[in-house]
């Protein structure tokens, strides 16, 4: 038998919101949108990095406004069709952005891309989005790959709450994983980024400069020489992007939940 989920109760849907309007975060500056990350980096039997395995669970405002309207026959249950639709719309958006993935090794940048459905699922008021992406082609790793699964404009704040979040499968002997914190953010900075509005997707460029790799990074030591190279494909103009996630909720306070 199909599972389906329950709309929250109203009531306490409506208490949360009410709770959110209390922090100090504000949704209209950067960042908009919060996500509690696991990763798992994947090796296939050839030793080579084969998938990134992420887990990326929202914060309550976000996920209170991003399950508005999922319901589409309103017979008070979300059902596994309905959260499909959800899970492939936010995959269509998060490839404009690389899905957030990032990695290199000297002078060789890694492309991902995701042919797997993805996976929508709501437990205790918060939505967690599963989804796997895979270098293309497949990876080995020489002395260091460098990974970091970000939103370099921070638009998007996706933290990995411990070391523990990121784990590896089938990984080769000899080869190892660490997992650096983020770098405090300067003050001075920091009033910059929270004074953008929600319809700033690129951060000025000497904002960009200053985000860049701050936000942490994955690094995946093997100790050997690296052996692959540049393909030296010019890269295509980028698309005009839309927000990720179709955008940052309202202000936490003004956020209503429809009723089944």
């Amino acid at each position: 038998m199909k599972r389906s989920h329950t709309v929250p109760n109203i009531s306490s849907c409506f208490l949360a919101v009410a709770v959110l309007a209390t922090w100090t975060w504000n949704a209209n500056a950067h960042p908009h949108i919060m996500i509690d990350a696991r990763a798992t980096i994947v090796f296939d039997d050839a030793g080579t990095v084969s998938a990134v395995r992420h887990t990326w669970t929202f914060d309550a405002a976000f996920s209170a406004w991003s399950v508005q309207g999922i319901d589409t026959d309103r017979d008070g249950t979300v059902s596994p069709q309905e959260l499909q639709v959800r899970a492939d719309d936010n995959m269509v958006g998060l490839a404009q952005f690389e899905y957030y993935t990032y990695a290199f090794e000297e002078d060789y940048a890694l492309t991902f891309g995701s042919d797997l459905p993805a996976t929508y699922a709501i437990n205790d008021g918060r939505v967690t989005l599963s989804f796997e992406v895979a270098p293309q082609p497949s990876y080995r790793v020489g002395d260091t790959l460098h990974m970091a699964i970000n939103d370099p404009e921070y638009y998007v704040a996706i933290e990995f709450p411990s070391s523990e979040a990121v784990t590896t499968e089938n990984m080769p002997a000899g080869c190892e994983v660490a997992v650096v914190p983020p770098e405090p953010l300067d003050p001075a900075l920091e009033e910059r980024l929270y004074s953008l509005g929600a319809e700033v997707l690129d951060l000025p460029p000497d904002l960009a400069a200053a985000m860049k790799w701050v936000q942490g990074e994955i690094l995946v030591r093997c100790g050997a020489p690296s052996t692959n190279q540049p393909d030296g494909t010019p890269g295509a103009e980028a698309p005009e992007r839309k927000a990720p996630f179709g955008g940052a909720p309202p202000n936490p306070g003004s956020i209503s939940i429809e009723p089944p």
